[in-house]
This record gives structure tokens, sequence and C-alpha cells, in this order.
């Protein structure tokens, strides 16, 4: 055999032995953990609708109704930044009876996204509105306006997770927890417990009232998931 040949092969078989040597057992664990608090603020949409044979009619009639739910926002103290218009339209209505087209006029529609940030008056200021012709109400969401702390504890929480689970498994493995060798995290989003249902917006029908009555509401609570993949080093029992 060439002898070239002969010690470039036991080269790469020394060095194949030295990998395999070092090769050093692993286990990735992923934790979750979670933490809760109520929320301080909501955001909602709120609208009006009209209906008249002609489009500025109807504009009109929505105008007038928008006009009156923000001077009722403003002195409950609503700033004007946390208002903003997300539907403005017109267009023609109409139905179909067995087939047929039938003109009913045009349909006018102003719709207002909010944010409130005193949850104490959101009962009372949403009968009031509803009250000064507010007949479309929905996308309402509870949250949290500095989640940061929130977010941390989730994060510490998961960590603390990772590291039970890791601990089990190497224990029923005969080994102990080494060095850790990375850390990933995957942040999930804010939600509100229990998760929100999509549902049809609030359609209240025009009806005679003797005056505003409060919309019972339930915040319930915010939570952060944390969650975070790390990979350990295993050893020998007793190993440094």
């Amino acid at each position: 055999m060439n002898k070239t040949f002969s010690v470039a092969l036991l080269a790469c078989f020394l060095a194949g032995a030295g990998m395999a040597q070092s090769i050093v057992p692993t286990l990735t664990v992923t934790g979750e953990g979670r933490a809760s608090a109520a929320p301080d603020s909501a955001t909602l949409s709120i609208g009006v609708t009209e209906q008249s044979e002609a489009p500025d009619t109807a504009m009109a009639g929505v105008s007038a109704k928008m006009e009156t739910l923000i001077a009722r926002l403003e002195a409950a103290g609503i700033a004007p930044s946390d208002m903003q218009t997300s539907t403005l339209m017109v267009r023609r209505d109409y139905e179909y009876d067995q087939g047929k087209r039938i003109e009913l006029g045009f349909f006018a529609a102003n719709e207002l996204d909010l944010r409130i940030r005193d949850l104490s008056k959101m009962s009372d200021l949403l009968g009031a509105l509803m009250a000064d012709g507010a007949n479309d109400v929905g996308d309402m969401h509870f949250r949290l306006e500095d989640a940061s702390e929130l977010r941390r504890q989730a994060r510490i929480a998961a960590v603390e997770n990772a590291r039970e689970k890791a601990q089990d498994y190497a224990v029923a493995a005969g080994l102990d927890l080494g060095a850790i060798l990375s850390i990933s995290d995957s942040a999930a989003p804010l939600v509100t417990l229990p998760f929100p249902v999509q549902e049809a917006p609030v359609i209240v029908e025009e009806a005679a009232s003797t005056g505003p009555t409060g919309v019972p509401i339930s915040a319930g609570d915010v939570t952060a998931i944390g969650k975070v993949t790390i990979v350990w080093e295993l050893v020998a029992p007793g190993a440094e």
C-alpha cells in the first residue's frame, strides 16, 4: 500500500475519533410562562348610519349625529388624539325581492375608532353615546398601556418552566444539567383572556329612550405569554 495514502488514511481515522470524543450530549427544551394583569384601557369603534332618498340627505344625517357623539366624547375627557374616523361612506341601498332589485335610496355611515383610557367611564359613556344616536358599536379590545413589566414577568416564568422541565429530563436520564449553550426567545403578543370571539357588531335599533343607560362591560385580564427555547449541556452526575 502506498505509504502516503496509509498515513493520510490514519490521519483521517484519528481525526474522526477525536471528533467523536468531543461530541457533547445536549438537551433542548422549550418553556412557556404567563403573567396577567387587569387592563387599563380599551379600543372600540362607534358609528352612526342613516338611510334617505338622497345621498346628501343621508350624509347630512350621519354628520349631525357624529358631531353630537364627538361633543359627548370631548365632554367626557376623551382627547382628540384618541378619536379617529375609520369609515365614511355613502352608497345606493337596495334589496332583492324574487330576483327583482328594489331601490331603497341611499345608505350613509360614519364610524369612529376610540381609545378609552379610563375604564371606569366606559359603561356610562357607551350608554350615553347610544342615547345620542350611535347605532353601530363593536370591535372592542382591552389592553395595557405599558406592558413591559408584564412581558418581563412572562419571560422569567418561561425560563423557570424550561429549567424545571430540563431538570426532570436530566434526572430521568441519570445526568446533570451543565452549562447553557443557547437561549432563543419567541415573543408572543398580549392576549385578553378569555380569548375574544369574532362576533357581529352590536346594532342598536332606534327606539324611544328615557335617557342614557350604562352598558355592562367585563374587562377580564390581559395576559402576556413568554416562550423560550434553551439548549443545555448534559454532564455526568457530579461533573464540573
